[in-house]
């Protein structure tokens, strides 16, 4: 069970499913539903590996029309969380502050490491920030989760990096919360629906 802003527990993902043969198995990759595809079936195949048959229906039977995001921000890091008030909290920003108007400085915890055991570290923010800036609009929010196409972002350690911004931008601690830090592999391997789709736009 999760828990989403409103407080309320969320059963994001319910999996019904029907596995014959012993020792047989199978591995379901997350899959974030879209507002649009709240009901669907997924067959699983045969897995040569078991040396069984695998057989019957997984079905996604959580309706809300949220549930991606409750998945999304539950498997992915950000610099910054909210709790049940709303109220924005440090989470893979150790710290931050502005240098001047237009300049951001944050700081990344040391010691953050992902399934695969890479580090988090200013190449991770770097990365998510090129990706990110290639869309016009990859938040399906909309496109105020967008930082300015003129930011411009420095490298300063391997855990400080400073964004500079043409123009003022007093939203960006909140812009934060949707910006996601995976690892390269989730970049070179999947992408928010780079694979699938051809394109990250809507899809973060």
């Amino acid at each position: 069970m999760l828990q989403p802003y409103a407080g309320q527990p969320v059963e994001v993902l319910t999996i019904v499913a029907t596995v014959r043969g012993e020792g047989a198995h199978s591995a379901l990759g997350a899959h974030a539903l879209s507002p649009y595809d709240s009901h669907k079936s997924f067959r699983l195949m045969e897995n040569p590996m078991a040396g069984s048959e695998i057989a019957g229906t997984i079905n996604v039977v959580d309706p809300h029309p949220l549930n991606w995001l409750y998945i999304t921000w539950n498997t992915m890091e950000e610099p910054v969380r909210t709790d049940e008030k709303g109220h924005l909290g440090n989470s893979a920003m150790e710290g931050g502050h502005w240098v001047d108007n237009r300049t951001f400085e944050i700081k990344l915890r040391a010691g953050i490491t992902f399934q695969d055991g890479t580090p988090l570290n200013s190449g991770t923010f770097e990365r998510a920030f090129a990706e990110t800036q290639r869309w016009k609009a990859p938040h399906p929010p909309g496109t105020y989760l967008n930082f300015d196409p003129e930011t411009e972002l420095e490298v300063v350690d391997d855990h400080t990096v400073r964004m500079r911004f043409p123009v003022p931008d007093g939203l960006v601690l909140g812009k934060f919360r949707g910006f996601h830090l995976p690892n390269d592999r989730f970049w070179d391997e999947m992408g928010f629906g780079y694979k699938t789709l051809g394109t990250g736009e809507g899809h973060w």
